[in-house]
């Protein structure tokens, strides 16, 4: 919770630096650009992560990134500040909020599509579908495995939940008290 706390608050810094939607797409685009970057090496990661480096040195470092990338300026000041604060870390965090705030504008729900096991894409697409329809907001839903549910599937928006796996009816049935 804090750490959601805390990236909300660099996410917000930078949703209301965007002068419009569009700029807030390409500052989003850029963090994720240089996130990749930084998670694709395990000791960049770390050396911009921990007080392994001086500050000066680290900022130095994360420059030298962001300078390749072409970042905007402020981007490149919210990392800096995040740097600094020893925040890097939420970097990933600060993407998903700012991705919640353009799914919000857009009028678009995201969520998972739970099975025991993979499914067809189209089994997927027409869950959006028809989701789409009764909330009337686009619906994107990213599948995820879960063995322990057995069959079936679980829908999950925000707080809305379709379980119609077996091992809630499983559960259904040895709650049952029969007398």
């Amino acid at each position: 919770m804090i750490k959601k706390s805390i990236a909300r608050t660099y996410a917000r810094a930078l949703i209301k630096s965007a002068s419009n939607d569009s700029q807030l797409k390409e500052f989003r685009n850029q963090l994720n650009m240089v996130s990749e970057a930084i998670s694709s090496s395990a000791e960049l990661e770390e050396l911009l992560s921990k007080p392994v480096l001086p500050v000066e040195k680290r900022k130095k470092l994360l420059e030298s990134i962001i300078s390749k990338m072409n970042c905007h300026s402020i981007v490149s000041n919210l990392l800096a500040a995040m740097l600094s604060n020893y925040r890097l870390n939420h970097l990933r965090q600060v993407i998903d909020i700012i991705d919640e705030d353009i799914d919000r504008k857009e009028g678009v729900l995201r969520g998972e599509f739970i099975t025991a096991s993979p499914v067809d894409a189209s089994l997927v697409k027409k869950a959006e579908s028809e989701l789409s329809g009764v909330l009337g907001k686009k619906v994107v839903l990213s599948p995820k495995i879960r063995k322990e549910i057995i069959g079936g599937a679980i829908i999950r928006i925000g707080s809305l939940e379709i379980d119609g796996s077996v091992l809630r009816r499983i559960n259904t049935i040895e709650n049952i008290n029969i007398i």
